[in-house]
């Protein structure tokens, strides 16, 4: 399940705006960001919320409303109408839902809305595909790590040579500066 928490309490009371059409803060640029900050998507540019579904991709499991069906946590909810509508699903039940909108109403900023489901007519949702991440064979870790501190072991060994070097060229400098001075007076000699 995807943890809308930390991306509600950052844009609540905003307004946001991703994509920069003329058609400025509407309820697709709350959607692209979240696509893109929170899922690490790309955004949907171009297009009407109620387009999104068609034009999301691999990326969403598209689930069409039903009198038994109940969105998740992250999923996108879209509504239908000339535009549509799209925002966050926070929580709800079949009656109804609190999702995170942008201009709904037209012209609010980023807030907590309370829904039903008919009134516009929500058409579906798009549920993210999380994908879980790999699992690792713990001898490969064990080798990781030990690779890891041989690096260690010679960054060390690195750093130190690059020292005495450095100290090296120091004494070289000097040497060559005495060398000038006795080739000098040596000259004068001459």
């Amino acid at each position: 399940m995807i943890q809308v928490d930390d991306f509600v309490t950052k844009w609540n009371g905003t307004y946001v705006e991703v994509a920069g059409t003329s058609a400025r803060n509407q309820c697709v640029d709350l959607a692209n960001l979240y696509i893109r900050d929170v899922l690490h998507f790309p955004i949907i540019e171009w297009t009407n919320a109620k387009d999104f579904p068609s034009k999301g991709g691999n990326n969403y499991t598209w689930i069409a409303n039903t009198p038994t069906g109940v969105p998740e946590e992250g999923d996108l909810v879209v509504w239908g109408g000339t535009y549509g509508h799209i925002a966050i699903f926070i929580e709800g039940d079949v009656n109804s839902f609190r999702s995170f909108d942008q201009n709904y109403p037209t012209g609010s900023p980023c807030h907590i809305q309370n829904h039903n489901y008919t009134s516009p007519q929500v058409l579906g949702w798009m549920r993210p595909k999380v994908t879980q991440p790999a699992t690792c064979d713990p001898q490969w870790r064990i080798e990781r790590d030990t690779n890891w501190n041989l690096y260690l072991k010679e960054q060390e060994k690195v750093s130190a040579l690059q020292s005495e070097i450095q100290e090296a060229r120091i004494k070289y400098e000097g040497l060559t500066g005495k060398i000038r001075q006795i080739k000098d007076i040596v000259s004068t000699v001459t």
